[in-house]
């Protein structure tokens, strides 16, 4: 084994130890949501004809298009599956993959324990070289699940191994991603942060080029576009699966040439000095310049894909007439209000649940300078524990309300920018804004799991993504009502197009703040470290 990665087998097998709950997680994510959407194409189209029309209204539809890309073959259960979800779970891939890459290498620097590990029994190049292997191996382990899944629910085993190919070709190729913007920043949430807008900008160029014939060669710019013009179950073009392995290899490559070039603990990109002079003087004010890139990239991104959901809004009108079925899929999802209210009572609720990751995060940050000991040392100045706290849970509470704002008013923006009317406007912001309380309830659960244990975020973490997977398709699915009230969003009337619920409503802000109170108290009281 050569000196560059020796060390490489024992450090893989603590990281699979580490990744224990996050990869079974994010494969039940994925594998569920594959296997269970042919389930409802039987009963949504049942015969040849209404097949025959969906294909012939998606297919003229450029804004359903730019939401769930191309459709190829809307004739087979397979076709729908591939058209309906592939885009999405291939995004999902991506991100758990970039999220583990970073996790097990600049987060790992950032933190010190790789120096330390270096200077004995690791090479220059371990850590890099088990996280990408960890992630090739679940890479093989998702398109291996999804396939068995699809071929069990009845589909075609070539289609079906495609579709599993694709899914674990783009892990593969975002996994590289990561692991070259590991190599630019010193600072882990900087990497997420440039890698994540590397996927963001791959899914609105894949958007572009579905929804206008004059843009899709830009669909073969975008490693998210690749999965699906592979068409699984739709002539199974297996070519188009060496783009995604060969951007993950020359990805990879590149950092582990990066590697070399820089110390460990440094990136590319050297992080500046601050001013000579402090002019920082209180817990809050250095809580808002930690806090404040993050949200105003979240922000950035909620409003652009808000505006982009809300531009494509008219276009569905006319899917909607000629197809009975995308009808009941709006109001079993978005209720029984009128269609565009429908089609935003889908939209914020996925919206906000994505936006509710910010909040967590920003918890997971004091969790993080707790780890690092950093926290310690701000306590140490003679800042209050609860200072401290409630600079950080001022931040997650105010993100969620911005959050929202930006929600509304992109939805609404958008809309209108496509010819809708404008006097929804108001309905989708007060809409968006009742969704503060099921997101500040999810806030206040990772407040009081912090409060009570150092680390306590991951279960915050956990619960985001539960929520976050209800929302998406807990309705779709049918899934029971007691599964369905885990999601505080469950609790309230879906908004749009309902009237505000105040007592539930009250009751969650209530809860929300109860818990937030909870781990306040809890996190004054406890050891940190």
């Amino acid at each position: 084994m050569s000196d560059a990665v020796v060390g490489a087998p024992a450090l893989a097998r603590l990281q699979l130890r580490r990744d224990r709950l996050w990869w079974p997680l994010w494969v039940l994510v994925v594998v569920a949501v594959a296997v269970v959407t042919p389930t409802s194409y039987e009963e949504l189209y049942p015969d040849p004809a209404a097949r025959a029309d969906l294909t012939r209204s998606i297919g003229g539809n450029g804004s359903l298009l730019a939401l769930t890309g191309p459709a190829y073959d809307l004739s087979n259960a397979g076709g729908f599956v591939a058209w309906r979800v592939l885009a999405f779970l291939a995004a999902t891939a991506g991100l758990a993959a970039i999220l583990s890459v970073v996790r097990h290498t600049r987060a790992e620097e950032e933190s010190g324990r790789m120096e330390l590990l270096r200077s004995g029994v690791l090479g220059r190049h371990t850590s890099l070289a088990s996280a990408l292997a960890g992630v090739t191996g679940w890479a093989l382990v998702i398109g291996a699940l999804t396939t068995l899944g699809l071929v069990g629910v009845g589909l075609p085993v070539a289609g079906s191994a495609l579709f599993g190919a694709g899914l674990g070709a783009t892990a593969v190729a975002f996994g590289g991603v990561g692991a070259l913007a590991a190599q630019v920043t010193e600072h882990a949430r900087t990497a997420r942060g440039l890698a994540g807008a590397v996927l963001g900008v791959a899914y609105l160029l894949r958007a572009a080029a579905d929804a206008s014939p004059s843009l899709s060669a830009l669909g073969w710019v975008s490693p998210l576009g690749w999965p699906q013009r592979a068409r699984p179950y739709a002539g199974d073009r297996w070519w188009v699966i060496l783009l995604p392995l060969a951007l993950g290899a020359v990805a990879a490559a590149g950092a582990f040439v990066l590697e070399r070039r820089r110390d460990v603990g440094a990136g590319l990109v050297a992080a500046r000095l601050g001013p000579a002079d402090g002019r920082m003087g209180s817990v809050a004010g250095l809580v808002a310049r930690l806090q404040r890139p993050s949200l105003v990239a979240w922000t950035v991104g909620i409003l652009v894909f808000a505006t982009a959901f809300g531009g494509v809004a008219p276009g569905l009108a006319d899917v909607v007439d000629e197809n009975p079925g995308m009808a009941d899929v709006l109001r079993r999802m978005g209720g029984e209000q009128g269609l565009m209210l429908s089609f935003f009572a889908v939209v914020l609720p996925i919206l906000l649940g994505v936006g509710m990751l910010h909040g967590v995060g920003v918890l997971a940050r004091l969790d993080g300078e707790e780890e690092s000991g950093r926290a310690e040392l701000v306590l140490s100045t003679g800042a209050s524990r609860r200072q401290l706290f409630l600079a950080h849970l001022a931040w997650a509470v105010g993100g969620a309300v911005l959050l929202a704002a930006a929600a509304g008013v992109g939805l609404t923006a958008g809309y209108a920018l496509a010819g809708g009317r404008e006097d929804l406007a108001s309905d989708v912001l007060t809409g968006a804004m009742t969704y503060v309380g099921p997101v500040g309830v999810v806030i206040g659960v990772t407040a009081l799991v912090l409060g009570l244990r150092a680390r306590g975020t991951r279960l915050g973490w956990a619960y985001a993504g539960v929520v976050l997977l209800l929302v998406w398709v807990g309705a779709l699915l049918r899934l029971p009502d007691a599964v369905l009230a885990i999601s505080p969003f469950d609790h309230l009337p879906q908004q749009p197009g309902n009237p505000v619920a105040w007592t539930p409503l009250l009751v969650e802000l209530a809860l929300a703040a109860a818990l937030m109170a909870a781990g306040l108290v809890a996190y004054r009281r406890r050891d940190l470290g």
